[in-house]
């Protein structure tokens, strides 16, 4: 037997170290693949945020701002969740490192591979809509995310820059007249005559998007409409009390006859 064996035996009996079960071994590791695979799904969770945003965001509005297309794009996006996507790759990176083999491969290796997952189960989770589901649930019911990571629905509250977003709550295509309710629960008469196109998009209780020019206090002048809210042109949108707490539903007026 050579020095260092009988070294390491006469250490173990003096501290009488024993040796762990099985059991425990294997728990470890499947506690690190259980956190490597829900850093990965919420790596995955954020990806599909970035690509709804991303895709669902207009991007043609950035004159409207005096800003450039660059400075556009900083200021869209969604920094929180690009943030979010680094950190849950790299809990993803360090818990795959520490399973049963995953020293033996290049961190080369684990770092592709943690990326290609998340963009691929991101761009499903996307294409399934999951994205946009979670950041209007987040949106609408926490003045928290709204303020952190809301600009990209937020620069639709910029009326004395052209830019006017709400529910449609009364409409009279005949008078080309309009009434919205904005997030600050402000009442604005939009008037459609001066539109490039037509108004049939525009639906009661349902939100839309205006372009065009503040003509008043709250009075606004239409040149072009987006029907619906970011990314679902139909869907109807919850509208709230933004410095409430309880973040209680807003009650929309009646539409006028």
């Amino acid at each position: 037997m050579s020095d260092i064996a009988k070294k390491a035996l006469e250490q173990i009996k003096e501290e009488k170290i024993s040796p762990e079960p099985k059991w425990k071994f294997l728990l470890k590791n499947w506690v690190y693949w259980g956190v490597f695979g829900l850093t990965i799904v919420l790596g995955s969770l954020s990806f599909s945020v970035v690509f709804f945003v991303i895709k669902g965001s207009d991007w043609d509005i950035f004159p409207r701002l005096n800003q450039s297309f660059i400075g556009f794009a900083l200021f869209i996006l969604p920094r929180f969740w690009i943030i979010a996507v680094f950190l849950f790759l790299f809990l993803a990176i360090l818990n795959f490192r520490h399973t049963k083999h995953g020293y033996r491969l290049s961190p080369s290796f684990i770092v592709s591979l943690s990326i290609i997952l998340s963009v691929l189960i991101g761009g499903l989770l996307s294409y399934a809509k999951v994205g946009e589901y979670l950041d209007n649930l987040l949106f609408e019911n926490s003045p928290a995310y709204e303020k952190i990571a809301g600009s990209h629905r937020n620069v639709w509250e910029n009326p004395e820059k052209g830019l006017l977003g709400g529910i449609v709550v009364s409409l009279d295509l005949e008078k080309n007249k309009a009434s919205v309710v904005d997030r600050k629960r402000h009442i604005w008469d939009v008037d459609l005559q001066g539109l490039e196109g037509d108004a049939e998009g525009l639906s009661v209780n349902f939100p839309a998007r205006f372009i065009g020019n503040q003509t008043g206090p709250f009075s606004f002048s239409a040149e072009e409409i987006r029907p619906g809210k970011i990314g679902s042109p139909f869907a109807p949108i919850k509208l709230m009390h933004p410095s409430s707490d309880s973040l209680k539903p807003f009650p929309i007026p009646p539409s006028k006859k």
